[in-house]
């Protein structure tokens, strides 16, 4: 098509393959004479411009991609941050996992079973099943007592940047420990909840009674 096209085995010349190329681009383009002012000579000016032109859209995908991140999520607790509504307890790292007792009417000293509820992915603390599908008469009737927590980074429970499955266990364990459940309870997984379950069942099976997923 050119006379020193880039597939053209009669020219050897580097700067003349680049113009040509150049050239070749503006065709396609439609806009000869208007790309950055390139043309078929010059192809120092057309490097610049191309330059210009990572530089540009580097800059524009940047301002894009700090435009489309969402805000950092607001702290719970702190005075500027989001109202503590339930208990929370503090684990040995220093973060805090919020909970919530069900059945306050079956104080845990005196309960038949003891539950410790984990919630699935897209739920919190509030929404434990066993607690909310029963009849609180029921509950108290066969002496059940439920506490479910917010697993770390949701609801008011604090994210852990480090979290595994065997801390996942470890801060269910610690809950029981600091509300004094005793070593008799059962740990309850609802969905993605049975994470808990699992994580218990192969690093520390021994700390708790029974292991149920629903």
């Amino acid at each position: 098509m050119f006379e020193h096209g880039p597939f053209s085995t009669h020219n050897q010349n580097f700067g003349l393959y680049t113009n040509d190329l150049v050239y070749s681009v503006n065709l396609v383009l439609g806009h000869r004479g208007w790309f950055l002012g390139l043309g078929p000579t010059g192809w120092q000016t057309s490097c610049f411009g191309i330059f210009f032109l990572l530089v540009f859209f580097t800059g524009f995908l940047s301002w894009a991609y700090q435009a489309a991140c969402p805000p950092a999520p607001k702290k719970v607790g702190p005075p500027d941050g989001l109202p503590i509504t339930t208990p929370r307890i503090k684990l040995r790292d220093g973060r805090y996992l919020s909970y919530k007792e069900y059945g306050v009417r079956v104080p845990k000293e005196s309960a038949k079973y003891k539950l410790i509820f984990a919630h699935g992915f897209d739920s919190v603390k509030h929404y434990a099943v066993i607690a909310t599908s029963a009849s609180p008469a029921l509950i108290e009737d066969l002496g059940i007592y439920i506490v479910s927590f917010d697993r770390p980074g949701y609801g008011e429970s604090d994210p852990d940047p480090k979290r595994t499955l065997k801390s996942l266990a470890l801060d269910t364990e610690e809950l029981a420990d600091q509300l004094e459940l005793g070593s008799k309870f059962y740990v309850v997984g609802f969905s993605m909840g049975g994470q808990v379950i699992w994580s218990y069942l192969k690093y520390i099976p021994h700390s708790c009674s029974c292991h149920m997923y629903m």
